[in-house]
């Protein structure tokens, strides 16, 4: 949704953001590649059809844990370091595609390994919020609530 050539063109033009955001918005257009407007239209109608597919899914398995990344988590201050930002986006493929659809998810600390962070995804149907907070909080009952990482 970031990368459709409406969005692109517009990006430029806008001020709001600061350097640093600048910088992972440009490193993610370049992973991402020129927007085509046709294969934007397409990618509206798959969008629609994966929505109908997962909804059905989650009719019988109405709650998903998963990774929240499928790497390790990168250390503080590295995310614009060179080719970072195409392997973030590669590794958080799950939690975007969640986000594309419009899913209800919350991510939980699970745990800390090697000084970083463990973190969970839970996703739950279209406009059932409140099943990934119950279970958010059944995490957090059943682990105690982690404190926040000193990013040193």
């Amino acid at each position: 949704m970031l990368n459709t050539p409406e969005w692109r063109a517009v990006f430029p033009l806008l001020t709001v953001f600061d350097a640093a955001t600048r910088e992972f918005l440009g490193q993610f257009y370049d992973a991402c590649g020129n927007p085509d407007p046709a294969a934007t239209v397409e990618s509206f109608k798959t969008r629609h059809t994966l929505a109908r597919q997962w909804g059905q899914f989650q009719q019988t398995r109405p709650l998903i844990v998963e990774p929240i990344s499928t790497g390790i988590p990168f250390k503080v201050g590295t995310d614009l370091a060179a080719g970072q930002v195409a392997q973030t986006i590669q590794q958080m493929r799950m939690a975007i595609a969640v986000n594309a659809l419009g899913l209800p998810a919350v991510a939980v600390p699970v745990g800390v390994a090697g000084g970083l962070p463990q973190v969970v995804q839970i996703i739950g149907p279209r406009y059932r919020e409140d099943l990934c907070l119950d279970a958010a909080a059944a995490l957090e009952q059943a682990l105690g609530v982690l404190t926040p990482i000193d990013p040193r």
